[in-house]
């Protein structure tokens, strides 16, 4: 039985397609190969017969079928006697078409008769003539004399004399304490308002720190949306500035009831830049985590009072203590004494200066704000005024109240 490579190598010997080489292995196959043989002579009959075949004949167009068919018709004789009978009937209806169209335009309602009819008519009107006007003449008017009213001016009104205006000592309305004042300062400045986010710019910064540069006591209302993340973020920068909290208990006691509370913060630990600083840095924490929350900051604007006696008054109401105790302690260093020797006064210098920063300390009071006179100091305040100590020359004691934003 032949391969199937033998058989691709005789059909492509009938197909003239091998080089001599292959050609010789070819005929080598079919003389040595019987059954290459007979395959080799299958081919040759079949190519033959594919050579015999007849061309096939094309189809005839059906155009030129129509064409011999019309041709192959010849059209029916028509008698004279019909055609004349047609011409006729042709002159007598085109005879009755133009005598139609002839009586319509001689007839009314034309379109000849209708372009008459509405041709305007000219007609001539007589303007009537107008009579001539002669004018009259005007003779200069006559000056009539008005008499002069005489006034008693002694019986005359005069300006009445008013009492000087009451001062007026509310600067702001507080929408949900009405018996809370604000009051002017004597020297007669206004209070300095800015949203607590503007102090990131240069102005509002530089005023900040211009006002706090004029008091000793410094008094700051910040409105919030939310007293309760207000209160937390203002404890966390007071802790990073390494102070320590006293939080009055009765605060968490009003948060868990949803109590609506004013808040007291009370500090004594720190200066004029870091106050400003302090502010400043609420301002720009509120903006970044609104930023990345995508919600409203619940920091609004915030109030800087120049000082005054009350404020004192009110934190000691808020704390229950009398208004004395809360008197700052200032840190008084003791002078040379030039008669001693050198040695004793830096040693006292530097004894004084041990002692003295042991009673420094770095600690801040939270408690509702209060206006009744009778309130006793929680724990949490006792702890804060016993731990008060001698402060650095430099420090500025701190009152931030946490007010909340009408709804």
């Amino acid at each position: 039985m032949l391969k199937a490579k033998d058989r691709e190598l005789i059909s492509a010997y009938i197909d003239g397609e091998l080089n001599p080489a292959e050609k010789a292995s070819a005929l080598r196959l079919i003389a040595e190969n019987p059954e290459a043989g007979q395959l080799h002579a299958a081919f040759l009959t079949m190519r033959g017969a594919i050579r015999r075949a007849t061309e096939e004949t094309r189809p005839i167009s059906v155009q030129n079928r129509v064409i011999q068919k019309l041709n192959s018709v010849k059209p029916a004789n028509v008698g004279r006697t019909a055609r004349r009978i047609r011409t006729i009937v042709a002159i007598a209806a085109s005879l009755l078409l133009f005598a139609g169209v002839g009586i319509f335009y001689s007839n009314k309602g034309s379109p000849g008769d209708l372009a008459k009819q509405s041709k305007p008519e000219l007609r001539v009107v007589q303007i009537p003539t107008v009579p001539e006007i002669t004018p009259e003449t005007v003779s200069s008017p006559q000056l009539v004399q008005i008499p002069r009213a005489e006034t008693n001016r002694e019986a005359l009104p005069t300006a009445e004399i008013l009492p000087a205006p009451r001062e007026v000592d509310e600067i702001l309305a507080n929408p949900f304490r009405s018996e809370v004042q604000f009051n002017i300062a004597p020297s007669g400045r206004l209070p300095l308002l800015f949203p607590l986010k503007d102090l990131e710019q240069d102005y509002p910064f530089k005023k900040l720190v211009t006002e706090l540069s004029r008091e000793e006591i410094v008094r700051v209302d910040i409105f919030t949306r939310d007293i309760a993340k207000a209160s937390e973020t203002l404890q966390t920068a007071l802790k990073a500035r390494n102070l320590v909290g006293h939080v009055d208990s009765r605060i968490a006691e009003a948060f868990k009831r949803k109590q609506l509370l004013e808040l007291v913060f009370f500090t004594e630990s720190l200066n004029q830049s870091e106050i400003a600083n302090l502010l400043q840095q609420l301002g720009k924490d509120d903006v970044l985590r609104a930023s990345k929350t995508k919600e409203d900051t619940f920091f609004g604007s915030f109030v800087f009072f120049p000082h005054q006696v009350s404020d004192l008054e009110r934190l000691s109401r808020s704390i229950g203590v009398p208004t004395a105790q809360l008197k700052l302690n200032r840190k008084v260093s003791t002078p040379i004494d030039p008669k001693q020797p050198l040695e004793l006064n830096t040693g006292s210098r530097l004894t004084q200066g041990i002692r003295g920063n042991a009673k420094i300390a770095h600690q801040f009071l939270v408690v509702p704000l209060s206006e009744k006179t009778n309130l006793l100091p929680s724990k949490e305040s006792r702890q804060f005024l016993d731990q008060r100590g001698d402060n650095k020359p430099d420090v500025k004691p701190l009152i931030v109240i946490l007010r909340p934003l009408p709804s």
